[in-house]
């Protein structure tokens, strides 16, 4: 009696399932690690893997939310250039969430953008419309994540004494909401934050948006 060796499609679906994620991982580590951008010719280079496969893993990481890229068309030819690695690609190397938990482009999740055009206390969200920060919006450690990253790029717009403090006190917050259980260090370094920004306005509006996701009640406003 003969055995059939052959692979079932659901199977070979897994398998190439899980090679394809192995792909995306060795890419992100292989982002995070060169601390700049990186092109896709240079990760081809690294990798030894196709080019327009290396394209379409890139595009795969970028629409699941775990890199920033950049691409183009010119006309020399197309060009993908991976910028940085993602609060959630973060999370990815870490092993504290799976490349299966994508975010969903055309879902109606809204994402958090830092403005001025808004007063304190309000939210401005990817659809430009305003909304009170008190609304029921869940706690989502990505979304946090997102705001601080986008906080850290603007910590120039804070006056040159208190930078020092702002950024020790976004690293405070960043270790604390990923980390299993949070300690009292988080509502201190919130509580820090707003102390030296509640005075700019991107910077209010986006605390304020941190500690309302976390269900802190910021000195000052009830």
């Amino acid at each position: 009696m003969k055995f059939s060796r052959q692979i079932s499609p659901a199977n070979r679906r897994y398998i190439q399932k899980c090679t394809m994620q192995e792909t995306q991982r060795q890419i992100l580590h292989l982002i995070f690690s060169a601390k700049k951008e990186i092109s896709d010719r240079q990760i081809v280079e690294k990798l030894g893997k196709d080019l327009q496969e290396v394209r379409f893993h890139l595009d795969e990481l970028s629409e699941g939310g775990f890199i920033n890229l950049l691409s183009d068309s010119t006309s020399t030819g197309d060009f993908y250039l991976a910028k940085s690695v993602t609060p959630r690609g973060h999370m990815v190397i870490k092993g504290q969430i799976s490349l299966d938990e994508r975010i969903n482009s055309k879902s109606s999740s809204q994402t958090f953008q830092i403005t001025n055009k808004a007063p304190i206390g309000s939210q401005q969200f990817g659809n430009y419309n305003t909304a009170q920060i008190n609304q029921n919006i869940g706690i989502d450690v990505t979304d946090i994540l997102q705001i601080i990253e986008d906080l850290k790029k603007s910590v120039n717009d804070i006056p040159l004494d208190n930078q020092e403090i702002a950024v020790g006190c976004l690293a405070t917050i960043e270790e604390e909401v990923i980390a299993p259980k949070p300690s009292s260090k988080l509502k201190a370094a919130l509580f820090g934050l707003w102390s030296v920004t509640k005075d700019i306005v991107t910077f209010a509006n986006a605390v304020t948006a941190i500690a309302d996701r976390l269900n802190i009640n910021l000195p000052g406003l009830g």
